[in-house]
């Protein structure tokens, strides 16, 4: 576990701890295996897009922790 953990929105970076994916027209971020493994100690079980525990659930829905939706 990292002890330097980048927790605020504004502190993560582009392509080390999430990358930005579309779904149904809305644009997500979507966090990568390394950045889940060095915030969580273990599985929170919500079906993370990219769970580094294997995770998997009967349906096949994504989570979305968090969504960016542009205002028109």
């Amino acid at each position: 576990m990292c002890d330097n953990k980048r927790l605020r929105i504004d502190e993560l970076i582009e392509g080390v701890d999430f990358n930005w994916e579309e779904v149904d027209g809305l644009r997500i971020r979507v966090f990568t295996k390394e950045y889940l493994l060095m915030v969580r100690p273990s599985c929170c079980k919500s079906g993370c897009f990219n769970c580094p525990f294997k995770f998997k659930e009967d349906n096949k829905d994504i989570v979305i922790i968090y969504t960016i939706k542009t205002l028109v």
